[in-house]
């Protein structure tokens, strides 16, 4: 399950910054140029995943207003047909305003336009807009008391093209984490469609569990993997927000951290940040500054490192 978003290129600033604060609590975001890839039918994906999505966010703006042509407005199309499907107390279209504009006026069915339903104004208040749309989508995962902090290590999982994989397959894949997580320790703070957030008292276990998962799920998926299936894998280290149940504040600046680094990661790899790497034992794992973050992901100056443990090294003279 998903959440498509819908938006013109000339929003794409803040649009990463709408889809990092959804991603963070666990929400699996679907954008055209993350998801379509090389050779696909493009506008069939498109049509596809509006359809099977379990939201769709349309972000309006002055640029969009000022465009004459764009395929939004072909998006737009097929999200209205979808709508005008679904029972009329069902929640699915999502208009966000992201500037001092408005929601055009578009027929849905009924007598009524996009107007008829309420929108978020993003531009007024951005925090509280973020929350008003995560507790649509998500309401478990807003933390109503925050009454303490503290140091953890946040570890997020993201199981990569889910969709390209046989059926019950995720069920497997999640199993396979659920049960490293607790055999390392782990606890885990929410689980939404393909991502797991899960936080430890101790990095070197948070890493081996990394490193374990990894290794199982190459052996589940053996020859299908291809190099882009499996999970990716972000850890980062500082203090986070806890409520009186001890569930984590996921809307906090150090777990976006540690989604950012999932996001950058490569199916197979863990990135970690440079805070984990300046207290854990690094005579146990093999750490190499990652060269290729992306600017646009990371707006910070933070330090990345790829981490495998020494014991998934390859030999000399073994084979790659």
């Amino acid at each position: 399950m998903h959440v498509f978003i819908s938006y013109v290129r000339e929003d794409r600033a803040q649009v990463d910054r709408l889809c990092e604060e959804l991603r963070s609590v666990g929400i699996n975001i679907w954008l055209d140029r993350e998801r379509i890839q090389p050779g696909q039918r493009w506008q069939h994906s498109i049509r596809s995943a509006i359809q099977s999505g379990s939201y769709f966010i349309a972000c309006f703006s002055n640029q969009y207003s000022d465009r004459e042509r764009s395929y939004m407005n072909e998006e737009l199309i097929i999200a209205i047909e979808e709508l005008r499907k679904m029972p009329h107390n069902r929640t699915w279209f999502i208009p966000v305003v992201l500037h001092d504009s408005s929601v055009p006026d578009r027929a849905i069915g009924g007598g009524e336009t996009l107007r008829d339903i309420q929108w978020v104004k993003l531009y007024d208040d951005w925090k509280n807009g973020i929350k008003q749309i995560i507790k649509t989508i998500n309401p478990s995962s807003i933390v109503q008391n925050v009454v303490h902090n503290e140091p953890l290590v946040i570890m997020i999982t993201d199981i990569c093209d889910s969709r390209d994989l046989p059926r019950g397959a995720t069920i497997q894949i999640k199993e396979i984490q659920y049960k490293e997580i607790n055999k390392y320790g782990g606890r885990t703070n929410i689980n939404m469609n393909d991502v797991c957030i899960a936080a430890f008292e101790r990095i070197t276990p948070a890493i081996r569990c990394a490193s374990d998962i990894h290794k199982n799920l190459a052996k589940y998926l053996g020859d299908n993997s291809a190099g882009r299936l499996g999970v990716r894998i972000g850890i980062h280290f500082g203090k986070v927000s806890l409520s009186e149940e001890n569930v984590i504040e996921m809307s906090g600046s150090e777990v976006s951290i540690a989604c950012k680094l999932c996001r950058e990661a490569k199916p197979g790899q863990t990135l970690i940040s440079g805070s984990v790497k300046r207290i854990m034992d690094l005579s146990a794992f093999t750490v190499r500054q990652h060269l290729t973050v992306s600017k646009e992901l990371f707006e910070e100056t933070i330090e990345v490192y790829a981490v495998v443990t020494n014991a998934d090294r390859p030999q000399p003279g073994a084979s790659r």
